[in-house]
């Protein structure tokens, strides 16, 4: 078997075709399988039917019910494929992506890639970092770099994500890589395409402890827990949750920030203490859409 595409599913009835039509164009002409994997979804009945109609996937579903880390993990622990790819239900892959991915592989000897990607909306944006020589962590949380799991291909099913991680699997998974030394490389190929209507219904309680659980088990350094921090507090704002937004400013440093994010900071905190954080998250959500 050439590739196995793991794609974790919850719900995913409706839309998993699109993800699954793409594998089956950029795996042309290689063996692959597509393995999904449920999380107890109530549409496991119609998913069943889906699956039933192509003869490359296979469903498996989970004993008990615990977050898209643990569904990944079953994935590539069941991948007969040379190479693994992670993809989730509601993306897609590009066709030349499979296979320029493999010959990335092959070229670089990496066992862990992950790399660029599209963002659809109501128009296209492609994401692609300028790729520095560092370590994951000021990759991600000095150099504001980022990962995407549908990005994620693998050369070895070693490789598993953090199960006990309910937000930012991704990172993790990630920072997990680089300290056990494996060899990652960065794809600048924007190839995948991720679809950005998604929602989430995580509550500003659970989002909270979610990335408390993720400092305490990977950050050490204030420059770390200030750019974790700094990625999350914007987002607060424009989603006018004080709660979340008093969270991440308490654990930043005020210097490892840079003019503008203490500008900002300085906006927010006022703006609480005179009751109008509403008026401005309103305001910033203006400022971002006019961009």
């Amino acid at each position: 078997m050439d590739v196995s595409v793991v794609i974790p599913t919850y719900n995913s009835s409706e839309f998993i075709y699109k993800a699954i039509d793409s594998v089956i164009v950029a795996a042309e002409g290689l063996q692959f399988e597509v393995i999904l994997v449920d999380d107890f979804s109530n549409d496991i009945d119609k998913l069943k039917e889906v699956v039933q109609g192509y003869a490359s996937a296979r469903l498996i579903l989970k004993e008990s019910k615990s977050n898209a880390a643990v569904s990944r993990n079953t994935g590539i622990m069941n991948a007969t494929g040379k190479h693994i790819f992670l993809l989730d239900s509601d993306d897609a892959f590009a066709p030349d992506h499979i296979r320029n991915r493999i010959s990335l592989h092959a070229d670089t000897g990496a066992d862990f890639i992950f790399g660029a990607f599209t963002e659809r909306g109501s128009r296209d944006r492609h994401f692609i970092d300028r790729h520095k020589d560092c370590s994951a962590r000021d990759y991600l949380f000095v150099h504001d770099g980022d990962i995407r799991t549908s990005t994620i291909s693998l050369a070895s099913n070693a490789l598993l994500m953090n199960g006990s991680l309910d937000k930012h699997q991704d990172w993790g998974f990630f920072l997990d890589v680089d300290d056990a030394q494996v060899k990652w490389v960065y794809d600048d190929r924007p190839t995948v395409i991720l679809y950005v209507d998604r929602t989430t219904n995580m509550s500003s309680s659970a989002n909270t402890k979610a990335s408390q659980f993720f400092i305490d088990a990977y950050l050490r350094q204030n420059a770390h827990i200030t750019g974790f921090c700094k990625r999350q507090f914007l987002s607060a704002i424009v989603s006018n949750d004080e709660q979340s937004y008093r969270f991440f400013t308490q654990r930043m440093t005020l210097s490892c920030l840079s003019t503008q994010l203490k500008a900002i900071k300085i906006l927010g905190d006022a703006s609480l203490k005179l009751g109008l954080f509403s008026s401005f998250s309103g305001l910033l959500r203006q400022l971002r859409s006019n961009r």
